[in-house]
């Protein structure tokens, strides 16, 4: 079984990365009408504003990511899908697993610059049967991103959507969040 902590260490840290660059290089405007985003080989579908640009990591060991990213004013919103094996999500040190990585992942840039970085957990629900954990992630105690990880079977979705000052409590963050749909069907061996 592959590394998890580390594996996502390494996907958080580069998640971040690629949301804060993304969202300080946007401009202030926003788009008015959103569209669906309908990924069938990765099972789920969503709301972004404009088309995402599609990303993968395939690690030599550990799980295939992929992350879709759309930015619109100074908000980047991102799904981050994420193949696994061998992972009993129902465990809650499993998932604990998974977010330790990724919050290390998350805040190893900010750490880097004496920064206090956290990632909480505001929610733990069921989605769909499936484990969910909504979350915010904060750096001197400003949030900088707010998301929701849900575990499926093989496959782990992260929606974020990063910006300084962002709460999850934005009518666009909800937007965003609630309009995820899984389209995933795990296998019962899974």
């Amino acid at each position: 079984m592959f590394d998890l902590v580390k594996t996502l260490f390494v996907s958080g840290a580069l998640f971040l990365i690629a949301a804060f660059l993304l969202s300080i290089s946007a401009s202030g405007q926003t788009s008015e009408s959103w569209q669906k985003v309908v990924e069938n080989n990765d099972g789920f579908n969503i709301l972004m504003p404009k088309a995402p640009t599609t990303s993968g990591l395939s690690p030599s060991s550990g799980p295939k990511m992929l992350m879709y990213t759309s930015t619109d004013g100074n908000i980047t919103y991102m799904v981050v899908t994420t193949g696994v094996t061998a992972v009993d999500w129902e465990k809650a040190t499993s998932r604990d697993k998974f977010i330790e990585g990724f919050e290390q992942g998350a805040c190893e840039p900010a750490s880097l610059d004496k920064n206090k970085c956290e990632v909480t957990r505001t929610r733990e629900f069921r989605y769909k049967n499936f484990p969910a954990v909504d979350f915010k992630v904060a750096v001197n105690n400003v949030n900088v991103g707010v998301g929701r990880i849900v575990f499926a079977g093989q496959k782990t979705y992260t929606l974020m959507t990063t910006g300084v000052g962002i709460d999850n409590a934005t009518t666009l963050t909800q937007k965003f969040l609630e309009s995820f749909e899984l389209t995933y069907q795990p296998s019962k061996r899974e």
